[in-house]
């Protein structure tokens, strides 16, 4: 890798940093919501029965991998967004005297 990819890929990071913390974020409060449905709440219930309890364990499951896939996609269309439309600068184009003065050094 150049050092120009390199400070591409570190700025692509960093400006896609926000949503990746907001995906995780997500994913993590998706995750436990589920584990605690899943675990404690459903099995310790004494006013469902089995079909129920079924019914219920296959809805919350349902809603959690709607959840995490719908974070995944619109993650990955902002991500792609992203990519598309931002680009670094080029020194050809501006001809500031701050490049100007980089290209003579």
């Amino acid at each position: 890798m150049s050092a120009s990819s390199d400070a591409n890929t570190i700025g692509f990071l960093r400006s896609v940093a926000p949503q990746l913390e907001t995906a995780g974020v997500i994913a993590f409060i998706v995750i436990v919501v589920w584990c605690v449905l899943k675990f404690m709440v459903y099995p310790n219930s004494e006013s469902m029965d089995d079909t129920d309890r079924t019914s219920a364990n296959r809805l919350t499951n349902l809603i959690a991998m709607a959840v995490l896939g719908l974070t995944a996609l619109i993650l990955t269309i902002s991500l792609t967004l992203t990519a598309l439309t931002n680009r670094v600068p080029r020194q050809d184009v501006d001809r500031s005297g701050v490049y100007q003065q980089m290209n003579s050094h």
